[in-house]
């Protein structure tokens, strides 16, 4: 498993921690965003404790490569909208699509709100 146009690993201290199929992105506009409580409590168990550790540290390396992941994000949404070939391609949601769905929904929502 290698990085790719449309594929990013994560990999912490030497490990393979998680990964980002870029291919599979969706848009999501802020108003749908949620935190994600990741201070271990006492009451956490060992198996909760461990994902919230683990989900810090995939935050942490988002955060010290987010120039990376825009720009990847970014270049292959270009590449996917303007029609051009890439190997991947296949592979990819219709961002176009997904868009055009976000939006309308996010319209719905400020209506009924």
């Amino acid at each position: 498993m290698s990085d790719k146009i449309d594929f990013s690993r994560i990999i912490v201290d030497g490990e393979l921690i998680a990964a980002i199929n870029f291919s599979r992105m969706i848009p999501v506009g802020i108003q749908q965003l949620s935190k994600v409580d990741t201070r271990i409590r006492k009451h956490d168990s060992e198996q909760t404790q461990k994902r919230k550790i683990t989900l810090q540290k995939e935050l942490d390396w988002c955060n010290d490569n987010k120039d990376v992941i825009v720009n990847k994000a970014n270049v292959l949404y270009d590449k996917y909208k303007s029609g051009e070939y890439f190997k991947r391609r296949k592979d990819c949601l219709n961002f176009i699509e997904l868009e055009s769905a976000c939006n309308t929904y996010n319209e719905s929502s400020i209506i009924k709100a």
